[in-house]
């Protein structure tokens, strides 16, 4: 491979020991540079402006905020850094999520190593990345999206509409977990079908979507 600069990587990853090892393996790479490190949602936007990184590579869950909110803030600002998700987690309903937040590549914390290092230079180089075993079941969904684009009430459960009724309210994914009494990642997968289900670009697309389909009276 003619390098002709260094890709440089962002890593965002909550875990000291997971970024660690991520780190060591990407700079095994002749032709990656890691320039930089966030724990936080709030970090990892920060440093994507201070540091210019050609590609960042994302957790989803964080210590503060989530990737699927960096990811869409990051697609508002028009920030030329392509992001490539790393993640313990294959649902469906993450990977769509973030596709429509504009990522580029979606791929598994088992993926191996040689892999990994192939996804950030795919994702660099403007390619998709997405796992083999995940990817049918997206193309699936998309299909059922562009067959059937009016979404109707009975798509969302009944928690989902609770989890709807509180993300209009302004309440983040830690305060709707809390309030619900169910755990931060659960209430992160709920947020997430809805947004998928919605057909949601952000939140505040949520909230309008939410008013149009009828779930949410406009205040």
């Amino acid at each position: 491979m003619n390098i002709q600069h260094h890709i440089r990587v962002l890593l965002v990853e909550d875990h000291a020991l997971v970024r660690f090892g991520t780190k060591a393996l990407l700079e095994a790479d002749p032709g990656i540079k890691v320039v930089g490190e966030a724990e936080t949602a709030e970090d990892a936007l920060r440093l994507t402006e201070e540091l210019n990184p050609d590609v960042v590579l994302l957790d989803i869950r964080l210590k503060s905020g989530n990737g699927i909110d960096v990811a869409r803030a990051l697609m508002r600002k028009g920030s030329p850094a392509r992001v490539l998700v790393l993640t313990a987690h294959d649902f469906e309903q993450y990977v769509d999520a973030l596709t429509r937040a504009g990522v580029r590549g979606y791929i598994l914390k088992d993926t191996p190593p040689d892999l990994l290092l192939k996804a950030v230079h795919d994702v660099h180089e403007g390619h998709g990345v997405l796992p083999g075993r995940i990817a049918a079941s997206v193309l699936d969904s998309l299909t059922r999206e562009r067959r059937d684009t009016q979404r109707t009430p009975d798509d969302l459960t009944i928690r989902e509409i609770e989890v709807l009724e509180l993300l209009c309210q302004g309440k983040r994914n830690q305060e709707i977990a809390e309030r619900l009494g169910i755990s931060q990642r659960t209430a992160e997968s709920h947020v997430a079908n809805i947004f998928s289900k919605l057909g949601a670009a952000s939140r505040a697309d949520a909230v309008r979507l939410a008013i149009e389909h009828g779930y949410i009276k406009n205040q």
